[in-house]
């Protein structure tokens, strides 16, 4: 069970955001948004689902309080020293590195056949 409380406060202090609009937000109306926060009725599993989506919600601090409220937000920079490499460029070195290894083993197939020849 979902404490009302916890919504208001969430709605009212970190969102910011009026009950009409957050009603609409998580799929439910108004009227049923206003009977939860006066603590008369619960919000659908689908409407919790949706503040957990939405807003980035975790779902121990809307059962247990337990925080960060929020999720943790991924970056979408790379960490410090590090590069993004598209996928065509990860495909071109592939390609490159399986043409040296194929160079290399013909190097070697030649080594092993001057080998044998000069030990008759």
């Amino acid at each position: 069970m979902i404490d009302f409380n916890k919504i208001k406060e969430l709605r009212k202090i970190y969102l910011k955001i009026n009950q009409i609009d957050f009603a609409k937000e998580i799929g439910v109306s108004i009227a049923t948004y206003q009977r939860f926060e006066r603590g008369e009725s619960e919000l659908s599993g689908e409407a919790i689902l949706n503040i957990m989506d939405i807003y980035g919600v975790r779902r121990q601090w809307l059962r247990n309080g337990v925080e960060p409220i929020f999720e943790e937000i991924i970056s979408e920079e790379p960490p410090v020293g590090y590069t993004v490499i598209k996928t065509e460029d990860i495909v071109s070195m592939q390609k490159r590195m399986i043409e040296l290894q194929d160079k290399v083993i013909e190097r070697q197939e030649i080594q092993i056949l001057r080998g044998a020849t000069s030990e008759k």
